[in-house]
């Protein structure tokens, strides 16, 4: 067993809208792939992919004040062999891009990097830094980057005073990683870059930890109205992984109030939440699988009210791995809803019992909303239809207490918030045998 450690890393620059970059040698499976992604346009919509068919995560997507934006990408657990990264901006904003790659092993055999937790933030003159971001785990591998507008020269800083080593490139856009583990406690860190910058920037921190909870993959349905529709089908992007948990959130307008069942291609067992209503016609509901099987093949989810009841609505999918030797169990849940035509909410508020928690807030709401973006929550799907707003959040929470999503729902809202837990396999003390077969729908 060692630190986790920089492989291998490339860059680029190329005045157009796509730009693509090799990694020099082959990738190696099951490590972790990362990608700093500029635009000289703050308007830009970035979408990154590889030629391995690796599933890409946007992080971050912090604008620097001066028509830029910056965005960080990772994917978890990479395919072998010769790969190529692209990042275009979709949107035809940008004609400029610079693109940072990068890939990291876990020292540890059997083993991936996870994400732990990020922050980032812009400025306007001074030295880049981050903010500060809640660490979870021991030993992460801190990742920093940063860029700015008038391509003053950066040099690397220090993460919680330990080594670093500076992937640059332009000079206006660099990367450092910190993997010196025995500096790295959990706790609060901040990334930071030397020289003085004259112009616009933009900064952040990434911490990555080895075999801890991570996310995996998520998707997103957008509206299916106005037309009367039985169900909602929706796959994930990927093969779904043995023992992972699996979490469906389900929004829809003007419908029957019968709760509607649930059903995947991978023949899972699933168990449903009581749903909310937010008016006398909009509702929310969750779903959950915490041991999906796997089967190789791309898990379709169907959602189904045995006929043409529901006019608007949507689904949000999300999958999570838990630690080396632990399962998940639900730990709590809580829903909050008003059906006045008025009013907000930020989310249900729970209070948890167990550490690291993997807390998912998910509401649907009469207007389109959107969640400020923040150094805790991590937005893994907005859907905006015509008439009912759908918005899925998750966190991981390093110490069990009380807390509350920042989802920022108004008119008719309804919100769910539920908190599962990771254990050893082996149930500790204070699991209770109750407890475990709630979570696991006996």
């Amino acid at each position: 067993m060692s630190n986790p450690s920089f492989v291998q890393g490339a860059t680029g620059v190329l005045a157009a809208a796509a730009l693509s970059v090799a990694y020099g040698s082959n990738n190696t499976a099951h490590n972790l792939l990362i990608a700093v992604v500029r635009c000289n346009s703050d308007l830009a919509t970035v979408t990154v992919t590889d030629t391995q068919g690796n599933y890409w995560t946007q992080l971050e997507n912090q604008a620097a004040t001066g028509a830029s934006l910056s965005q960080l990408w990772y994917a978890l657990d990479c395919s072998a062999g010769a790969n190529t990264v692209t990042a275009w901006d979709t949107a035809s904003y940008t004609s400029a891009l610079e693109l940072l790659i990068g890939e990291y092993q876990s020292g540890t055999v059997g083993q991936i990097l996870t994400l732990d937790t990020h922050a980032s933030t812009s400025g306007s003159s001074g030295t880049p830094a981050s903010g500060n971001a809640p660490t979870y785990y021991n030993n992460d591998l801190l990742f920093g980057w940063t860029n700015n507008n008038v391509g003053s020269p950066i040099t690397a800083g220090l993460i919680g005073g330990g080594t670093a080593s500076l992937r640059e490139d332009q000079s206006d856009v660099a990367a450092y990683e910190d993997n010196n583990a025995a500096n790295n406690t959990a706790g609060t860190i901040a990334a930071t870059f030397g020289g003085s910058q004259a112009g616009y920037w933009a900064c952040g921190i990434a911490a990555f930890n080895v075999g801890g909870t991570s996310f995996y993959q998520s998707a997103s349905q957008k509206d299916n109205g106005p037309s009367a529709v039985s169900n909602y089908v929706l796959a994930f992007p990927r093969p779904c992984k043995l023992g992972d948990l699996l979490f469906v959130s389900a929004m829809w307008d003007n419908g029957n109030a019968a709760p509607p069942s649930i059903s995947d291609t991978d023949g899972n067992l699933w168990t449903q939440l009581p749903f909310v209503n937010g008016s006398a016609t909009r509702y929310i509901t969750c779903f959950y699988c915490l041991a999906a099987k796997y089967t190789g093949s791309i898990n379709t989810v169907t959602v189904s009210w045995g006929s043409a009841n529901s006019l608007y609505g949507n689904l949000c999918l999300e999958e999570w791995t838990p630690s080396a030797g632990h399962i998940f169990v639900l730990d709590v849940y809580a829903s909050s809803s008003s059906g006045s035509g008025g009013g907000s909410s930020s989310g249900t508020p729970v209070t948890t019992n167990y550490n690291g928690d993997i807390v998912i807030g998910c509401g649907g709401s009469g207007y389109s909303q959107y969640p400020t973006p923040d150094s805790v929550w991590n937005v893994r799907s907005i859907v905006v239809p015509v008439r009912a707003a759908n918005i899925t959040e998750d966190t991981i929470q390093a110490t069990a207490g009380t807390i509350t999503p920042n989802l920022n729902t108004s008119a008719e809202y309804a919100t769910f918030t539920v908190a599962f837990a990771s254990i050893p396999s082996a149930a500790p003390s204070g699991v209770t045998n109750s407890l475990m077969m709630m979570g696991l729908g006996i």
